[in-house]
């Protein structure tokens, strides 16, 4: 009997795990991504439970997938204090890059925008929030957005396409107060693609919201 309750066990925590964390690492996530805090915590009910359900009896299963899940949705609180915004930002796929006191915030418009659209998904204003958190960190005097596409289309529909997703994107972020005096839009259409548009992943990597600014140092 309790080599059966072992296979059973662990079987069920395999699977559990598994279909967890393969849910958490898809290419596009049609949510922002959970935080450690909500992922440990996933984690830590199925694996307490599983853990449980091969030395215990059935009535003490949901008893472990508590504690299971208290203890590492500690640790998951613990590592979202400690994790930069930068990483924050990274791990909800917006690419930060700083080259001396130039920034760049590379946004991926399919993740961003419904699609073929001008019109941001609401699901993804939290990202945006942090975004103007972000900003609001640094001393600036103007931050540039501007708003790229795939080369599927002519010029004359790219560019102002372009320019609406970029404007939006402005238009939000002055909403949040961000310190800056100038914040304004700007579409490039395909020019300045960042890969080949010969093939689906290059497109998508050239459909894109750049956020640049230049850092500020005040002499006293």
């Amino acid at each position: 009997m309790l080599k059966a309750r072992w296979h059973v066990g662990l079987l069920f925590i395999l699977i559990s795990i598994s279909s967890l964390i393969s849910g958490c690492t898809a290419e596009f996530q049609p949510l922002p991504v959970p935080t450690n805090t909500v992922q440990n915590t996933m984690i830590g009910v199925v694996g307490g439970a599983g853990i449980t359900a091969l030395f215990a009896p059935a009535m003490f299963i949901p008893a472990g997938a508590l504690v299971g899940g208290i203890a590492l949705g500690a640790l998951g609180n613990y590592i979202d204090r400690n994790m930069t915004l930068e990483q924050k930002l990274t791990r909800q796929g917006v690419r930060v890059i700083r080259v001396g006191d130039n920034v760049r915030l590379f946004i991926p418009v399919d993740k961003f925008f419904f699609h073929d659209s001008q019109v941001i998904n609401p699901k993804y204003y939290p990202v945006l929030n942090m975004i103007a958190f972000y900003l609001r960190e640094f001393r600036k005097v103007t931050i540039k957005v501007a708003g790229y596409t795939d080369n599927r289309c002519t010029q004359k529909r790219n560019i102002p396409f372009s320019y609406l997703q970029a404007d939006h994107v402005a238009t939000y972020l002055w909403r949040c107060k961000v310190d800056a005096r100038i914040i304004y839009a700007i579409g490039y259409g395909d020019k300045f693609p960042l890969a080949n548009n010969t093939n689906p992943r290059g497109r998508g990597l050239n459909r894109r919201i750049v956020i640049s600014f230049r850092v500020l140092h005040l002499v006293y």
